[in-house]
């Protein structure tokens, strides 16, 4: 729910896709970390807390809230992409 939200219709595909992938290392990666308790038995449990609290910061702090406000449909503009580049002067 939340990439529907975020993101707009354009790029939404890329962004499912992303998730998609981040949470396919994590379920990959999530058994190994008990491995860990073979050097401290609580270190897993610290791994996942630690993972928790960035969570709970990320989505605390970094994510807008959407109530009420009209969401985009359209990409930006050129200039406020995140991964503008700046025509060069050959190009111009």
């Amino acid at each position: 729910m939340i990439t529907n939200e975020l993101f707009p219709t354009a790029v939404r595909n890329i962004a499912v896709s992303a998730l998609s992938v981040a949470s396919r290392i994590g379920t990959i990666v999530a058994p190994q970390l008990f491995y860990l308790a073979d050097i401290l038995p609580v270190l897993p449990y610290l791994v996942l807390l630690v993972l928790s609290f960035v969570d709970l910061i990320c989505f605390q702090f970094f994510l807008p809230e959407t109530k009420g406000t009209n969401l985009g449909d359209h990409m930006p503009p050129k200039t406020k992409r995140i991964l503008y580049r700046k025509q060069s002067i050959l190009e111009e």
